[in-house]
């Protein structure tokens, strides 16, 4: 079984035919994916990548991009911002998170499929498991980062996190 799994209550409304009673019933793959989205190339290619597959399985699509709240406080305190400046980024990264969800609203429309779109602040990490667990996701997909782990920067280490501790799978799309 591929794209479905076998539905752990059987309690059908009408009695099943002979040819059907024998096999088990099976239930979507998953109901909702849940695509990570940045500003950049890599992940407008995970979210188109997503809006294919969500197209394909008949889910739904959900969107999350994360303002970094704890990488920018952390920036204050090394002295690369002030204050005020982080409270400038915050809302320039709040405005160009919707920018790029409302982008791929756009995208995904074209195929016929609806996105709920969701621009958080908080740990990235926290904020995509929060939300995965709380819409009952079936699968997230992530951004490859290549350069990431090179860096050993905060990308790398939520993605680990993510494939670590999420309670459905993790797709890492590959750029095309």
């Amino acid at each position: 079984m591929l794209f479905g799994r076998k539905k752990t209550t059987d309690s059908p409304s009408t009695p099943p035919s002979e040819d059907t009673a024998s096999r088990p019933k099976e239930e979507p793959f998953c109901k909702r994916i849940l695509v990570v989205m940045d500003s950049t190339a890599r992940a407008r290619d995970a979210g188109s990548y997503a809006i294919q597959l969500a197209a394909a399985l008949h889910c739904e699509l959900l969107a999350v991009y994360v303002v970094d709240i704890p990488s920018m406080d952390y920036l204050v305190r090394l002295n690369y911002f002030s204050a005020a400046e982080r409270e400038s980024q915050e809302l320039e990264m709040t405005f160009r998170g919707q920018s790029v969800l409302t982008q791929l609203e756009e995208e995904a429309a074209l195929h016929g499929v609806s996105v709920r779109s969701f621009c958080l602040r908080g740990s990235r990490y926290r904020q995509i498991l929060e939300t995965a667990e709380r819409e009952d996701v079936g699968l997230i997909v992530l951004k490859e980062s290549k350069d990431a782990a090179l860096r050993k920067d905060h990308t790398a280490v939520d993605r680990q996190l993510l494939l670590n501790h999420a309670q459905c799978p993790v797709l890492i799309c590959s750029s095309r």
